[in-house]
Parts: C-alpha cells; structure tokens; sequence
C-alpha cells in the first residue's frame, strides 16, 4: 500500500526546496492519485498555484510566539489524522512536525536543504539536538550539507542520509521562441547573455555577479556581455543600486519570478552560480539538463555535481579571476564547449534525475522502524 505522505514547509514561495516539494508532490499524486499533500506554516505563496488539485493547507501559524504557536501545533495534528509520513523540510518545519507528530503513530522524515544558518549557540544546538531525536529519518540534499549538520544534531554518520536532489528532464524551446524570449528582454543577437535563476538573497551573492560583469565590459568590449537574473527577493533593490553605481544597469535585466524559469535555460549563453552557501541548487541542476553551459563557485556540492571541471566551469576564489575565466568560455571552441555540455546532461541523467531521488525517498516512507 502507497504510503499517504504530507509535505511540511513554511511557504511555497519561489525557491529551489520550494519548487522541488511541487513538482514531487504533483508527480507521486500522478502516480498515485490523492497520496501527497503540502501543508504549509505563514502562507500559500506564488508555488501554489502550480500544485495539481486541491492539496494544500495554510496554518498561518504564528511563528513569533515563543516557544512556538500552540494553537498551530493542534491544527496540524488535525492535518496528520489521515497520513502516514509527515515530510518536514528545513528546521522551522521540522520543530512543528516533530511536535504535531509526538505520540502519534505517524513517521517523520526531515529534509536539510543547506547548511542550517541557526546552528550558534548552545540553545540553538539543544534544540537541534532535541528534534533530531523525535525526527525517524534524517536527510541531507549534499554531502556537504551532511557534514555540516552531523555534529550540530550529534549523531552518527551511519544515521544521516544523503538524497541529492533530482530534476525532471528538460523540454527545450523552440527557436523562435529563444528568440522571442531575447526581444521581449531586449538582448541583441550578438550579446554573451549570462544567466542566473534564484532568490535575489544574502547568500546568492549577485552583487559578485554585477561587479563581475562590469569587469568583464571593460576587459572584452566586443563581447558585448549582459546579464539576466530571473527571481526576487530582499536583496532586489540593493542590487539595483549596484548596477547604477558600476554603470551596467542597462545591462543587467531583473525579470522577476517566472513560473516558465526553465525557458531561460534555453537562451543564456551561460548559467553562472556565485553562491557563497549552498545545498545542492536546483538550478544549477536544470542548467545542466538543459546543455547550458555552467560556471559555479565551491559552495555546497557544486563541484561536485559538476564533475571537478569535466562538466562545468569552477569559478577560483579570487573574484578577480572571474571576468577572464567567463571571457575564455565565450572565445572557446564551439565543439570544447558542446562536449563539457553533453557531459553535463549524461550526469544530470545518472546521477541527479528526479525519479531517483524520488526511489530513495519512497524508501524511507515505506519503512517501518525509526532510524534515529
């Protein structure tokens, strides 16, 4: 019997854990009609709208309140009643799930997507310490983000388990519609467009991307490189101001969320990540789908998934080196770069596809005896 499985989260607003919880829970229900529902703390958000049927519950619980929101704990129970796994995604989700879920007979799974920034402290490590021990399954997205967590829960390495995150195959544009797409954002023909997807957020670090790209119009003029960052966030209006102040805002394109992201896959002439913290990004992976040529920095697993170099660019520590190392990809030979492509899908497609990572979660729901 298909194991009834309930997504716990704090809001589907636009980001990589939050797209990855939709299209899961639309696939499994596709699978398995009426299996997966997505319950979420403070707020529907832009995501929901792409959740296939009416599968999603808001607690607008009140997070402010401490210790926590009492009230909201009873209504998640009653959201629990009818599932076998509650699947809670990042701490703030985990700390109501591991509440909602005590004396009942239903499984909690917990999913770490990055790094946990609420790990100083000793208060902040008895409390990861506490969930972690009414938690059944503990699951990193990266081996990097396993690392991290192992000694701020104190367990055993043989208790974490490291799912890397998977992506659907890509489902290329048209190229008229790739050129369509370059009008409406107004990119001539002749620009390197280079692209990034995610939240406009502290630890995206776009700023370096901006600063980059001034560089790089200064050092290769006939290059004629722009930038588009498709997302939003709290960063947007700083790095609006940066574009001004380095003289590049009529190079550099906000376009906001897009639901159709993936589209822009299909028109950069190369995705860069200049992350300074990250799990295992979702976008990074799509690009790489999508035989998007890709340049990451050492942040989470990302050299890893790129293969060390075999299947994308690392970018050096010193940002500095970063207009020359983007100004030898757009002069390299077109077959250099179709190869480290075509690479990058055949790994996306062994190693990083979502129905395996779907396998390896449905695993865990279909256990029976706690792991912690």
């Amino acid at each position: 019997m298909t194991a009834r499985v309930c997504h716990l989260l704090i809001s589907l607003n636009p980001g990589g854990l939050e797209q990855l919880v939709v299209q899961w829970t639309n696939a499994r229900n596709a699978a398995h009609p009426g299996s997966t529902k997505i319950c979420t703390l403070d707020e529907n958000g832009l995501l929901a709208s792409q959740v296939h049927g009416d599968v999603v519950t808001v607690l607008h619980a009140n997070r402010a309140q401490q210790p926590w929101d009492l009230a909201a704990v009873k209504r998640l129970r009653s959201v629990f009643a009818d599932v076998d796994v509650v699947h809670s995604h990042n701490l703030a989700a985990q700390q109501y799930a591991a509440l909602a879920c005590r004396g009942t007979s239903v499984r909690h799974i917990h999913t770490e997507h990055g790094s946990n920034p609420h790990t100083g402290g000793w208060l902040n490590r008895l409390r990861l310490r506490f969930l972690a021990r009414r938690t059944d399954a503990l699951v990193c997205v990266s081996h990097d983000t396993a690392a991290a967590m192992r000694p701020n829960w104190k367990v055993a390495d043989g208790v974490v388990t490291v799912i890397a995150n998977g992506v659907s195959p890509h489902q290329a544009v048209l190229p008229s519609e790739r050129n369509a797409l370059r009008d409406q954002l107004g990119i001539p023909n002749d620009a390197f467009l280079i692209g990034s997807i995610g939240r406009l957020s502290r630890e995206k670090r776009y700023d370096r991307l901006i600063r980059t790209l001034a560089a790089l119009q200064k050092r290769e003029p006939d290059l004629n490189a722009m930038l588009v960052l498709v997302g939003e966030g709290e960063r947007h209006d700083e790095l609006v101001l940066l574009a001004d102040s380095m003289s590049v805002t009529a190079s550099v394109k906000f376009c906001g969320f897009r639901p159709e992201a993936r589209c822009f896959l299909d028109v950069f002439n190369l995705f860069v990540l200049c992350s300074e913290s990250e799990g295992l990004p979702v976008a990074l992976l799509e690009a790489m789908a999508a035989r998007c040529p890709v340049a990451v920095t050492d942040a989470g697993d990302c050299l890893r998934v790129i293969d060390d170099g075999r299947a994308g660019i690392a970018l050096p520590d010193d940002k500095g080196q970063w207009p020359g190392c983007i100004a030898a990809v757009a002069k390299e030979a077109e077959a250099e770069t179709l190869a480290r492509c075509e690479r990058a899908s055949r790994r996306i497609e062994t190693d990083y596809a979502q129905a395996a990572t779907l396998r390896a979660y449905e695993s865990l729901y279909d256990a029976r005896s706690p792991s912690t």
